[in-house]
């Protein structure tokens, strides 16, 4: 959050180029590492920032120190990831798949149409701020670790 609040404004102001590298699955939520007091950029403030300034990259989903793990662990937190996040490729030119990928979520149960409909209104909107995306997403997260059980959530 102080890379948003502090850097990023200073480097448009000076018209500077950097790279921000994001815990992906810290990103709207506190830190880990600092004692949980850190609060990461959220995903309406990282679409926010402008890609001629700031280029992102990943740094990890778990924010796990790379230098003393195993190739085997590396490749697990970044499966995290990228597993979790696309299309499986062996499904890439089936048409079906994004829909299979629909239906199983619906199944689930975990967002109602009016949070997708008001989700729908405030991303679509021009100059609309993300920040009001947040409740939604944090009802929708709440709503998930509430009523599923660790197992149920591994499979989702």
């Amino acid at each position: 959050m102080s890379q948003y609040k502090f850097a990023y404004p200073l480097l448009k102001k000076y018209n500077l180029k950097a790279c921000f590298y994001a815990p992906f699955s810290f990103v709207g939520n506190t830190d880990s590492w600092n004692g949980g007091t850190e609060e990461i950029m959220t995903v309406s403030q990282l679409k926010d920032l402008d890609p001629a300034i700031i280029e992102l990259g990943l740094h990890s989903f778990e924010h796990r120190p790379y230098s003393s793990l195993s190739m085997e662990l590396i490749q697990e937190d970044f499966q995290a990831y990228y597993g979790k996040n696309f299309i499986q490729e062996e499904n890439l030119t089936d048409p079906n798949a994004a829909y299979d990928s629909l239906n199983e979520v619906e199944n689930y149960q975990v967002y109602h149409e009016s949070e997708v409909e008001a989700f729908a209104k405030i991303f679509f909107s021009e100059n609309e701020d993300f920040e009001k995306l947040q409740p939604i997403l944090q009802g929708i997260s709440a709503r998930f670790v509430d009523d599923f059980e660790e197992e149920e959530q591994a499979v989702f």
